[in-house]
């Protein structure tokens, strides 16, 4: 099953009561994702976010709804996460 990141609006606005933070580890940092993102902020959800890139253009993702916490966004890459988590 192929769904898009944006069924889990529904399941987070629904479950937002019961929420008392969030750690997200996306394969993309696009709008979609990051209006995901947005939505845990709105709701005052803390959250975690991992994004996992192959590293090939070594670009440092643009903070988006994380740029209040840029400390919470962690940019990994394919074959070095465990590197990258060391230093979260």
């Amino acid at each position: 099953m192929n769904q898009s990141i944006e069924s889990l609006h529904p399941l987070v606005n629904q479950r937002a009561d019961s929420l008392t933070g969030c750690i997200c580890i996306l394969l993309d940092w696009d709008e979609a994702r990051q209006n995901l993102v947005r939505r845990l902020h709105v709701l005052g959800i803390p959250t975690l976010v991992f994004v996992v890139t192959d590293g090939a253009d070594d670009v440092p993702l643009s903070p988006g709804p994380m740029a209040s916490t840029p400390e919470r966004l962690c940019q990994l890459y394919v074959g070095k996460i465990a590197e990258g988590l060391a230093n979260v």
